[in-house]
């Protein structure tokens, strides 16, 4: 029981506001069955509604007391102990009883011992490791004892670096030739002198200055 004197004491407030809203729904509900009960009158509801009346008044006084108990619990039991006397003298009654005031033992001022500083050894720093510099592959170029490829659809094998020559064969895309001589300029083109796989040997045009038709093989 002093436990639960003690729980309503520390939460009066919150006891205190529960009750009052109870208490002030009840005064609506009565005030609701009065005008319902002034209605009915002198029929036969009439009796039923001075009930419910009365219910709502009884439940609003019910609540109001027992707001008034929570403050008699607030003022007589705040530490789960009544005592009616503490409504005429609280201050015979103290609720708190003093804590003495430990006396404060001295400490030693310690002198802290100072901390060696570690000093940290230089970390060597990496060697750097020259880049070997890539070699340059040599661009290939058509000269003699070298080979070329044919890049046309067709290419004209001439007897003679010229285009009125005699064409004594065609070469297709993607044949390889050995280049025996050149360069020779005709007619506009620098001309090579070939053999193909088949056998066939003669002299080719280069090509333009946009298109190149007979390309180095490195």
């Amino acid at each position: 029981m002093a436990s639960v004197w003690r729980f309503v004491a520390e939460n009066r407030s919150w006891f205190t506001g529960i009750f009052l809203v109870g208490a002030a729904l009840m005064v609506i509900g009565w005030l609701v069955a009065w005008w319902d009960w002034r209605r009915k009158r002198g029929t036969l509801l009439e009796d039923w509604a001075a009930v419910q009346m009365w219910r709502y008044a009884s439940a609003a006084v019910f609540f109001l007391l027992l707001v008034g108990g929570v403050q008699l619990i607030a003022h007589a039991a705040p530490d789960g102990h009544f005592v009616l006397a503490r409504l005429w003298a609280p201050e015979a009654h103290p609720l708190v009883t003093p804590t003495p005031t430990p006396t404060p033992i001295p400490v030693p001022n310690l002198i802290p011992t100072p901390t060696p500083t570690v000093t940290p050894t230089p970390t060597p720093l990496p060697t750097p490791t020259a880049t070997p510099t890539p070699t340059p592959s040599p661009i290939p170029t058509l000269g003699p004892g070298g080979k070329a490829r044919v890049d046309a659809e067709t290419l004209n094998v001439r007897a003679q670096p010229s285009t009125k020559a005699e064409r004594v064969g065609v070469l297709l895309q993607g044949e390889t030739v050995d280049v025996l001589g050149g360069p020779k300029e005709a007619n506009g083109y620098r001309w090579w002198q070939v053999k193909s796989a088949k056998g066939i040997t003669g002299w080719v045009a280069e090509g333009t200055d946009e298109v190149q038709w007979l390309v180095p093989i490195p």
